[in-house]
């Protein structure tokens, strides 16, 4: 396993360089450029939340690079017949890509931070090492749900598609749940944000920029939220990790740069987020065909073809049936309440069968 790692680490090394090289200058040019204040009365830049972009985007871009070799036919011949144990090879894979979420963060944040410090500024400035060892656990629990995700595709574009889903996914079926509540609102509606994979990221940015602002509010679980995003995180991260490695032997070299079959995939997402969307519209009947429309586009995507089975239709006019009724049902919680009537539920779906 030492060798393995040695040799990865010498391959990826390049990457890692490039990658701290961009990184770094964003975020320094950043730091340079952006306007300090951090008056009473004036709106505070710690530059603190700025690093959340970078974190977040090296927590997506580690799976492509480290686990890519799944998906190509010749590398998956050459990889998985090493001889070395699959969950092994596994493991030097993800603290390769860990080091490639490391290293050009901690090298960026804290040139960044030295330029903050070179100009004038009020800050507190223990705030700043404060996040940087706060935020390493949330970008370790980033990087193996996308992982997790990324990896159950057959070919690179599935995987960054199953990523981006996966991220937004967990959102939209909270609003989904939110909208058979009679006390929906904005408010609730923003509630969804908790249940995105970055969001603990982003909270964490916020209470420490609040620390080096000088904010009177210290208590990290005084912000809205705080509890949802943790609760959700560590649950979804330890979820993802675990099963990541518990398939690490289905991995097969002929699967590799074919259909992506998986439930975690488009058999699972694109019905359930068709039906999610339609029920959103509300019944409308324009907004419905669009969403219906792209639902048939993603298919086709995912299918690679335009000569669609059966199936595909018979799955895309179920979620899109279901979309309706669960509108209707919806509509009916939060305007009549238990005593409406079975004409109003049907009203919203009436327009597609006239």
């Amino acid at each position: 396993m030492k060798s393995a790692f040695i040799h990865e680490f010498r391959r990826q090394l390049p990457a890692m360089l490039l990658l701290t090289v961009i990184v770094s200058a964003v975020c320094c040019i950043s730091a340079a450029t952006s306007k300090l204040i951090s008056g009473a009365d004036l709106p505070c830049n710690s530059q603190i939340t700025a690093s959340v972009g970078s974190i977040s985007g090296l927590c997506a871009l580690a799976p492509i690079l480290q686990l890519s070799y799944r998906m190509n036919k010749r590398g998956a011949d050459l990889w998985l017949s090493l001889p070395i144990r699959r969950e092994k090879f596994l493991l030097v894979r993800m603290l390769e890509g860990l080091l490639l979420v490391v290293v050009p963060f901690t090298v960026s944040y804290w040139l960044s931070f030295l330029i903050v410090v070179l100009r004038d500024n009020a800050f507190w400035l223990p705030a700043y090492p404060l996040f940087y060892l706060s935020a390493l656990p949330p970008a370790l629990g980033l990087l193996a749900y996308n992982s997790f995700f990324y990896s159950r595709a057959n070919n690179a574009a599935d995987g960054i598609v199953f990523m981006a889903l996966w991220n937004v996914f967990p959102t939209l079926v909270y609003l989904f749940v939110l909208q058979f509540s009679p006390q929906m609102n904005l408010p609730g509606l923003l509630e969804g944000m908790y249940f995105m994979p970055e969001y603990l990221l982003s909270y964490t940015s916020i209470f420490f920029d609040n620390m080096a602002c000088g904010e009177a509010n210290t208590n990290f679980f005084s912000l809205q939220g705080s509890w949802q995003a943790i609760v959700f995180f560590v649950a979804a991260s330890l979820a993802t990790g675990a099963a990541l490695f518990a398939t690490a032997r289905r991995a097969r070299a002929e699967d590799a740069d074919q259909l992506s079959e998986t439930m975690f995939g488009y058999k699972l997402l694109l019905p359930a987020i068709l039906a999610i969307l339609i029920c959103f519209a509300g019944g409308s009947v324009s907004v419905t065909i669009v969403f219906a429309v792209l639902g048939l586009a993603a298919t086709v995507f995912s299918r690679r073809t335009f000569r669609l089975r059966p199936r595909d239709y018979g799955i895309l006019a179920g979620a899109v049936v279901l979309g309706l009724v669960f509108a209707a049902v919806a509509i009916n919680l939060r305007e009549g309440g238990e005593a409406a009537s079975a004409a109003q539920m049907l009203s919203v779906v009436s327009p597609f069968v006239a």
